[in-house]
């Protein structure tokens, strides 16, 4: 009787697993709005969506899913803040298909993540993807995004650069009148806000891969439990990181914690 019972408990736990895994499987928008004086004029009501960790995942038919919840968002910009890839995913064919599906939506730029460190030849696969589809590779370079007569710095912080060995210059804003944007793979606000940066775009955490109610992430990417950036809004001064729970997943599957895509409203505050 007791066997049987054990075996009736471990079938149900496994079959709510299934459920919880299959559940948190499901595509979510996450909606934000940044509001500041420090927004210009004709940035306002802008809209970026931002991309994080795809993992080579695919949502729906031929990434249709996917497509079609960017485009419906009608972004100004676009923003892919790393690990498009991984060693464990070689077929790039869910990227170009959602590469080619949004090419025409608005301007896109991606900085690379620790994965793109993986594999060589896979990351000029995807460099050749990028090149292919109009995607501008923003690691250590900077950009004007430009409306009307104004203009927002972005700059992207690739993860080839070694985070103990940063080009303070390259880092330091070049001008304090200008809005700007930091893509940083890596969430750690304690470390950047001192920059100044008034928007920092991170992922890599994937929420914390299983969450838990009321807590938060569980599990961080050095195995560290209950990283202090797992996803969401935070803020230190007068910076403010948005970090992506990410769209794909690598080992352990995610619970509670659906992929999603972030979408940020500027808003001018007069």
């Amino acid at each position: 009787m007791k066997k049987h019972m054990v075996l009736i408990i471990f079938s149900s736990l496994i079959i709510l697993l299934g459920i919880l895994i299959l559940a948190s499987s499901k595509l979510t928008t996450t909606y934000y709005d940044y509001e500041s004086d420090r927004v210009p004029e004709s940035f306002d009501g802008a809209r970026i969506v931002q991309l994080s960790d795809i993992h080579c995942k695919r949502f729906g038919k031929d990434n249709e899913e996917l497509i079609r919840t960017i485009n419906a968002q009608c972004p100004d910009i676009i923003l892919i803040t790393g690990d498009c890839i991984d060693e464990n995913h070689h077929n790039l064919t869910p990227l170009e298909q959602l590469f080619a599906g949004i090419q025409n939506t608005a301007p896109i730029y991606a900085i690379s993540g620790n994965h793109e460190c993986d594999d060589p030849n896979l990351y000029g696969q995807l460099i050749a993807l990028y090149n292919k589809y109009g995607i501008t590779d923003l690691d250590d370079k900077e950009i004007l995004w430009s409306k009307g007569d104004s203009s927002i710095s972005i700059k992207g912080l690739g993860a080839f650069e070694n985070k103990l060995n940063w080009d303070l210059d390259f880092m330091k804003r070049q001008d304090e009148n200008v809005f700007s944007i930091l893509l940083d793979h890596y969430p750690q606000l304690d470390r950047l806000a001192w920059y100044g940066y008034d928007i920092i775009l991170s992922g890599h955490v994937h929420g914390g891969v299983i969450r838990l109610p009321y807590v938060g992430g569980l599990i961080g990417n050095n195995g560290d439990l209950f990283p202090e950036y797992d996803g969401g809004e935070y803020k230190i001064g007068d910076s403010t990181m948005y970090v992506s729970r990410g769209l794909g997943s690598t080992v352990i599957p995610r619970i509670n914690n659906n992929p999603e895509v972030v979408v940020i409203t500027l808003h001018r505050k007069d």
